[in-house]
């Protein structure tokens, strides 16, 4: 009973403020380690966010995704073995993060959410399954950007992904050998149908040496927000590239120069061997 009494209070209570337990249901708080923290995550309409990822910053060992969720009330009970640094994954938020140093509520106010609807098609319009997308929504006065992701390999192709409202991009990537596809100036909007096609990559390949020659193992092969591989311990790489669209790839490797290859749309090369020279500090 004293449980859904604090749920109903919690609505009443400011966004991003932590209040002590004590002072919601007369419960003791302790003031040192463990803490018992509850998380409430409201949209602006004031509806809960449910299912949201709750990721904490604990000293310097960065962030820590915890295996929290909140309910279907907005509401996810944590307790912390020391002061934590909370906030959401994925959703931009308000406040971005909570330092939490002793027992009672964190609130966070969400944005009101929208849903996507997605459907990846190959060229003979067979749809496309596993998929893993990934929706980028850009920062506003407002909001901080925002990002949500959703792997399916179930549901034949079909899915609907929850992010924030707004100006995004998306990037798709998918098994089977086709090409990853990226898109700016997504405008997200409520009930947003997002229809992909899908085309099979083009592989490109190459070696990335020193200027010894010798293999660069590890080197990223990176095309931001569409395709990643790294290259072997021969320095060899292999990365599929969609040859409908321009690229520009960026080779990184600890220690040397970034170099960016430019591949023109529909003339992707059959091999592309890079050289990268070690870095000099000035």
């Amino acid at each position: 009973m004293r449980l859904s009494r604090r749920r109903r209070m919690l609505k009443g209570r400011p966004i991003g403020i932590l209040v002590p337990l004590s002072a919601l249901v007369g419960l003791a708080c302790s003031e040192s380690p463990p803490y018992s923290v509850t998380v409430q995550a409201l949209h602006e309409s004031g509806a809960p966010a449910a299912g949201v990822g709750i990721r904490a910053r604990i000293s310097e060992r960065g962030h820590e995704r915890l295996a929290h969720k909140t309910d279907s009330s907005g509401i996810a009970e944590i307790t912390l073995s020391e002061p934590t640094t909370l906030g959401l994954v994925g959703w931009a938020s308000k406040p971005r993060y909570h330092k939490v140093e002793g027992g009672g509520l964190v609130g966070f106010l969400l944005p009101d959410p929208c849903q996507v609807s997605i459907a990846a098609r190959g060229p003979s319009g067979d749809l496309i399954t596993p998929l893993s997308v990934l929706i980028s929504v850009e920062k506003t006065e407002e909001w901080d950007s925002s990002t949500a992701t959703l792997d399916s390999s179930t549901n034949g192709g079909e899915m609907t992904m929850t992010t924030a409202c707004g100006v995004a991009s998306y990037a798709v990537s998918a098994g089977s050998g086709y090409a990853p596809v990226h898109r700016s100036e997504l405008v997200v909007s409520p009930n947003t149908t997002l229809a992909i096609d899908m085309v099979p990559g083009l592989p490109l390949e190459g070696k990335v040496t020193d200027p010894s020659g010798a293999p660069l193992p590890q080197t990223t092969v990176a095309e931001a927000g569409i395709a990643y591989t790294m290259s072997s311990a021969d320095g060899t790489y292999s990365i599929l590239l969609d040859p409908r669209h321009e690229h520009t790839l960026r080779f990184h490797h600890l220690g040397s120069t970034p170099v960016l290859r430019t591949i023109p749309k529909g003339g992707i090369p059959p091999t592309l061997d890079v050289v990268l020279s070690p870095f000099e500090r000035n």
